[in-house]
């Protein structure tokens, strides 16, 4: 009888690795479009409300709108360093709350859903 011979290479490494790269890219692909959902859902929250004419218009929030990708936490923030941010997300005693944040996250679940499912049936 002839010697078979059999060898095993574990690959678990490298499905691992390839599996993280996809995980990355897809919290890349959501932070990207969850910012410019912001983006837009501050332009209907602020700039197109009839008191917005009494706003001086620079742009200044919408532009500072940026997300970050924590791979160890497997989460992506929207956000605005801009000190009066929040006050618009929340209002103040003297402001009502203008939430942009809170619905480009609500308002597109399926869609960063989706990207989530793309990135990771590559």
């Amino acid at each position: 009888m002839a010697d078979i011979k059999v060898s095993l290479t574990d690959n678990s490494d490298l499905i691992k690795e390839a599996f993280e790269d996809q995980v990355e890219q897809a919290l890349i692909a959501v932070g990207i479009t969850a910012e410019n959902n912001a983006k837009r859902e501050i332009t209907r929250a602020v700039y197109d409300t009839p008191e917005s004419k009494t706003y001086i218009r620079t742009g200044r929030l919408r532009n500072s709108l940026t997300h970050s990708v924590e791979m160890n936490e497997k989460a992506v923030y929207i956000g605005s360093a801009v000190e009066y941010a929040a006050y618009v997300e929340l209002g103040t005693t003297r402001m009502r709350a203008r939430p942009y944040l809170r619905p480009a996250v609500a308002n597109y679940t399926d869609e960063y859903k989706n990207l989530v499912k793309q990135a990771l049936s590559r």
